[in-house]
């Protein structure tokens, strides 16, 4: 059983989903990158160019923690609404019962 706040939640689930895997992406153009770059400079422009990278790569985790905190977040709100959604049932049952008995 899934209600409209549930689907919300899987669909922003599928955004994160999708937001890590162009930060993988972002990593592996990076890692293209310093290894491109060491083979064909010298050492101090390799120097410079893999700074210019790590602050890249910094950036890359930054998102990748706040990202982390969100999926957290939803997680929670899932598993809220799970619980919220077994008592709304065991409350149906427990009241078609109790209907059933005073039948």
């Amino acid at each position: 059983y899934f209600d409209k706040n549930t689907e919300l939640i899987y669909d922003k689930l599928g955004d994160i989903q999708s937001e890590i895997n162009q930060i993988s992406v972002n990593f592996n153009e990076i890692a293209t990158s310093v290894n491109s770059v060491a083979s064909e400079r010298n050492l101090f422009t390799s120097l410079n160019e893999a700074k210019i990278m790590l602050r890249a790569i910094e950036v890359e985790q930054q998102r990748i923690l706040a990202l982390m905190e969100t999926l957290i977040e939803h997680s929670d709100d899932i598993r809220e609404e799970e619980r919220r959604m077994r008592e709304e049932s065991k409350k149906e049952i427990e009241s078609n019962q109790n209907r059933k008995v005073g039948e």
